[in-house]
């Protein structure tokens, strides 16, 4: 019995070292030109970093088929901070919840340099609290708190899992320093406290499209006045927003 003619399927595929699947076997591909034998043929195009691209093909005997153009579209979220020798990401975190704060914060931002699966960030905050004063605090000069003013830096260093899914696991450590400002009705400033702090806690990344991502983060801080060496701890949570460049 002779040999069925074997037919030519053409590709220029973008990126260049993408490879080429027919029927669940790596192509030989000569100048983007891939001989194939008559039938039905499952074609995959792929490379880490990008989405897949398939198609089906029915071959014919004896035939060139015209080229085919597949650019592949990048898929940053399946890239893990390994595949990538230095990365940036910046934060936004709107939703904040302390035991003596706001819960929403009006300067939410941290940048983080990551190397590998590891994580240094510099991050900072502005939560203000308003209080709706009575007559008596609205009097020249009360002594009467009507707003408090929380500002927050700190660094973190952390250590960031393989991806798993679209989804990045993280554990780390704080440190940082929270001054607490409180005004009245005038905007004079009353009473101003500083304390400093460490934390540990972990979080959870989630990748939805290439270059951003979402998260949600819990802290166990511990905390001390500057000034009388109280101490005493507070959970922190923090839900936001994070994109890579």
């Amino acid at each position: 019995m002779l040999e069925p003619k074997t037919s030519t399927l053409s590709y220029e595929v973008d990126p260049k070292d993408a490879t080429i699947e027919i029927d669940g076997h790596e192509a030989n591909v000569v100048d983007g030109r891939i001989h194939v034998k008559p039938g039905s043929k499952s074609i995959r195009i792929y490379r880490k970093g990008y989405f897949d691209f398939t198609d089906r093909v029915e071959v014919n005997p004896n035939r060139d088929y015209p080229l085919k153009v597949v650019q592949l579209r990048s898929d940053d979220a399946s890239i893990s901070p390994s595949d990538k020798l230095l990365a940036f990401r910046f934060y936004y975190n709107p939703f904040l919840y302390h035991e003596d704060r706001g819960r929403f914060a009006l300067v939410p931002v941290a940048f983080h340099v990551e190397w590998y699966y590891i994580s240094l960030g510099l991050g900072y905050s502005w939560i203000n609290e308003k209080e709706d004063p009575d007559q008596s605090a609205q009097m020249p000069g009360s002594q009467q708190v009507s707003e408090t003013d929380f500002n927050d830096a700190y660094v973190t260093l952390r250590l960031i899992s393989p991806k798993i899914w679209r989804m990045k696991f993280y554990v780390g450590k704080t440190l940082g320093t929270v001054s607490k400002i409180e005004k009245n009705w005038e905007e004079t400033q009353l009473s101003k406290k500083s304390e400093t702090y460490e934390g540990q806690g972990g979080g959870v990344r989630f990748h939805f499209i290439p270059k951003w991502s979402m998260h949600g983060e819990y802290m166990r801080l511990k905390l001390e006045d500057k000034e009388t060496n109280f101490k005493h701890s507070q959970d922190r949570f923090q839900l936001g927003f994070s994109f890579e460049f």
